[in-house]
C-alpha cells in the first residue's frame, strides 16, 4: 500500500514537470548563451542565488519509506535531463557554447539561458 502511494506520487511529480509551460524552443543557430557572457549585469543575477543545505529528519518513516526514497531520488535523477530537454533542448549545446563558468552555473540553475526569477527574461 505505501509503496502504491510513493508510486501515485512519483507518477503526478513526473506528470506535473511533464507539463510545464516553457518560455520558447530554441532557434537554429540560437546565440542566446553567447550573448549572456557578455551581459554586464551578469554578476548581479548570479547574486540573487545562493546554494542551500537540504536536510530531512526521516526518523519517523517506516523502513518501507526509507527504501523507497533512493528509488525516489533515481527517479528525480531520470527526470532532469528531460525537464533540460523540454526547457531548452539539448543541454551540451548549449553549455558548450559559454566559456563562462559564472555563466554556465546560471544556465544549469535556469535550465536554460531564462532569468527564471527576472520573468523568463533573456
Amino acid at each position: 500500500m505505501i509503496i502504491a502511494k510513493f508510486k501515485s506520487a512519483a507518477l503526478a511529480v513526473l506528470i506535473l514537470a511533464t507539463a510545464c509551460d516553457t518560455p520558447r524552443a530554441p532557434a537554429a543557430g540560437d546565440t542566446t548563451a553567447a550573448k549572456l557572457a557578455g551581459a554586464p549585469d551578469m554578476q548581479r543575477r548570479m547574486s540573487e542565488y545562493t546554494t542551500v543545505q537540504i536536510a530531512a529528519d526521516t526518523t519517523t518513516l517506516s523502513s518501507s519509506e526509507r527504501r523507497m526514497l533512493p528509488i525516489l531520488i533515481e527517479a528525480a535523477k531520470a527526470m532532469d535531463p528531460i525537464y533540460w530537454e523540454q526547457t531548452w533542448g539539448s543541454r551540451d549545446s548549449l553549455v558548450n557554447q559559454v566559456n563562462d563558468q559564472g555563466v554556465r552555473r546560471f544556465i544549469d540553475i535556469n535550465y536554460g539561458p531564462y532569468d527564471r526569477l527576472d520573468n523568463n527574461a533573456a
